[in-house]
This record gives C-alpha cells, structure tokens and sequence, in this order.
C-alpha cells in the first residue's frame, strides 16, 4: 500500500493560515472581560458561566446530566434562534464595517471549527512521510459492510477545499484522481424499493434532489443552494425513516431555518412523492420480525434482535433495518469496483471516502484519458451485479474529478 499524497507545502501554508486565524479569533475574544477576569474560552464551564449566567441567554441544550451544553450544535441554535449577542455589546471597541452585528456565539462557532480544523492539519503533519500519508483502512468494522479509517481519519476530513487541496500528487508524472458515484444511495434506494417515481427519474436523467425540490418548495428556485441543501436533507432523512421533529432538529443543527410544522409537512410530501417507500417500509417490518433481521441482495444477514424489545428498542432497530440493505449494497458495489480498479495497470487505488474513490495514476503507463474511460467503465458495470446474479436496472453515474482533492 502506497498511501495517500500529500502535498506538503500547501500543508504548511494552510498550517500557517489557520494559527494566524486561530489568533485572529482568540485577540478578538480576549477583547471580552466578565467581571474584569479574562475567560478560557476552550473551558466548558467557563464559556457556560459567560453565555448562560453572565448574560443570560436561555439554555436550550443539555447534557445528559442536565448541565448547559456549549456544543457546537448548541451555540448553533443559539445563532438560529436569535438569542445571540453582538459583539458590539461586549467591546468597548469599534468593529469593521460589516461586522458590527456578529454575536458572540457566532465567533465561538467559528473558533471552534478553526481549533478542530488546525489539530487535524498538525496531525496530518505529524504523520506525514516522504509526502504520503498512511492511514489504517478498515474494510469489516462497519455492520453496513462500509469502509472507515483511522490515523488519520480520510473519510472525516470537511468539504472544504482549502483542506482537501493538500491531497494531490507532487511526484512527477503521477496524477490524483477522485471517482464519485453521483447519488449512490439514492439509486440503490430505487431499485431495492422499486419506487416507480424514483426509477423512472433515474431512467430519464432526472436529478433526483430538484425532483424532492420541487415537492416541497412552493416558491421552487432551481438555482437556490438553501433550498438544494434542504432537498436533499430531505431525501436522505426521510428515506432512512427519520420523524419529522428529528428531521426538524437535525436542520437546525445544520443551520437551516425552518419550524417543525414545515417539517412535518415535507415528510408528507417527501411520502406523497415517492409512494413505493411505504411498501418497503412494511416488507422490511414484516422481514425483521419473521426473521429476526434482514437480507441483503448479495447475501448478508444483519440481526436485529431489538425488534423483539421495548416500543423504543423496536423502533430504533426498524429505522436502521430500513437503511441497511440499502447502505450495504452501495458499499459493497464501491468495493467491488475498489478491487478492479486497482488492477488497471498504472492505476493505484489509495482510499476510499464515502461513495467516492480517490486514485492515483502513473502517466508514464497510462494516460488521464485512458485512466478515466476503464475506471468508469468499471465503476459504472461493477463485477459484483455478475458475481450476484444482480439485475440491476437503475444506471449508475461517475464524476471524474482530477488533480488538488476538492478541485483546482
């Protein structure tokens, strides 16, 4: 195993960006006295006293054992709620044109990201050898039949570009490529399903996430990013039997504004769409207690004893029984591709992330071009549909992306 490229200088950079940043912030808070003490603002309890007791901003999250939460989805509903309190208020200084009416939860928000998003670019560093990295790639440890890594975690690092850009190759005549299946989840939902909106959406080239769209959005923007954002939270909450007032938590946390009775409406509609999914919702109930568990279509059996528990237990086990068939043929359709891909002479498969493939490829053995078509090629018709007697009627689609991870 080769690893992963890194390149080490735009490591650095981005190194050296993020401290500046990091103190940026940290000046800025530092500016912020309660009671004439400075505060550690990377202490729970400290940042408790300040926001909920000094300042008296109500608490809507706690822990388990009933203390103030300061998490970052807390101070996210802080924001969303409109409790936040500008920073104006706080200093005796005057602030940037623009800025006067950032609150203080927000910058926290901010801080924090940036504190999380520096340890991990000091951690990659720490690992880093001969411009590589080598995290451990674990192909049993999910029930679903998912991948996941570790030291360093590939498949946890942000859709941000300034991060994934210091993955690319350095070497000369070598190249990085990414392979993402576009939609997985969702056309292995259509077909295990067998939703007839769904498939024949997938037949036609319809996106799937502007179909959900147009359900829910009376004011439908084809071009509005909140309005995408939300469509597709939707196809995948519901899908994977999600409640509306989860779903409802889970947008808030995600920074979209919505009430709970709109959340309960996008869930009718989502089901009034895609009508198949409440008949599959049934086989799989029907399944799990006939059997104890369920069958995927190549064969694996996940037990769910949970069904014969509690009310809740049984719940909970009927929410993860309907998403995973679904997650686990998707994953084992990456793997299977994962294999064949490798075999492709000048092809080197460093890791997987998600529904993705990250690839590098020696240009003196074969060219981009050629590199494009046979991992397509293979990704798009994976040998498992043959090894399973699998009739898989719902196209799979591949976007190729080369060079920086992230893009250019």
């Amino acid at each position: 195993y080769n690893g992963v490229p890194i390149d080490r200088e735009h490591l650095i950079k981005t190194i050296e960006m993020y401290f500046k940043h990091d103190s940026d912030l940290m000046n800025l808070l530092n500016k912020v006295t309660s009671n004439n003490k400075k505060i550690n603002w990377n202490s729970s309890k400290q940042l408790s006293k300040f926001i909920y007791e000094d300042h008296g901003i109500p608490v809507r999250r706690r822990t388990k054992k009933g203390a103030p939460q300061t998490s970052a989805d807390a101070l996210n509903e802080i924001i969303m709620s409109g409790d936040d309190i500008p920073m104006k208020e706080l200093l005796n200084i005057s602030l940037p044109k623009g800025q006067e009416d950032i609150g203080i939860c927000r910058v926290l928000l901010e801080y924090k990201a940036i504190t999380k998003s520096k340890q991990m670019l000091l951690d990659w560093q720490a690992r880093e050898f001969n411009s590589r990295l080598y995290p451990y790639i674990n192909i049993v440890g999910a029930r679903t039949g998912r991948t996941s890594s570790s030291e360093p975690n590939i498949q946890q690092v942000p859709r941000m570009k300034i991060l994934r850009n210091c993955f690319n190759s350095v070497e000369k005549n070598k190249l990085f490529g990414e392979f993402d299946y576009s939609q997985i989840e969702l056309r292995v939902a259509a077909f295990i399903t067998r939703d007839e909106t769904m498939l024949d959406a997938y037949k036609n080239e319809i996106d799937l996430h502007s179909l959900t769209q147009k359900s829910i959005f009376t004011d439908y923007k084809p071009k509005d990013k909140e309005q995408r954002a939300a469509a597709k939270q939707v196809n995948f909450g519901f899908l994977y039997g999600r409640e509306a007032e989860g779903f409802y938590n889970q947008m808030i946390d995600s920074g979209l504004k919505m009430t709970l009775e709109d959340a309960k409406e996008w869930r009718a509609n989502f089901f009034n769409r895609y009508q198949g999914l409440t008949e599959y919702y049934q086989k799989i109930e029907i399944e799990c207690l006939e059997t104890g568990g369920i069958t995927t279509p190549v064969g694996r059996y996940r037990a769910y004893p949970g069904v014969y528990g509690t009310k809740y237990q049984k719940s909970a086990a009927l929410r993860s029984a309907v998403n995973s068939p679904i997650q686990s043929l998707a994953s084992d359709i990456l793997l299977s591709s994962c294999v064949e891909v490798n075999k492709i002479e000048g092809v080197m498969v460093c890791a997987t992330v998600h529904d993705a493939i990250l690839v590098e490829i020696d240009t003196n053995v074969i060219s981009k071009d050629q590199a494009e078509e046979q991992i397509k090629e293979v990704m798009e018709h994976p040998p498992l549909f043959n090894m399973f007697n699998i009739d898989f009627d719902v196209p799979l689609v591949v976007d190729a992306d080369w060079g920086p991870w992230g893009g250019a």
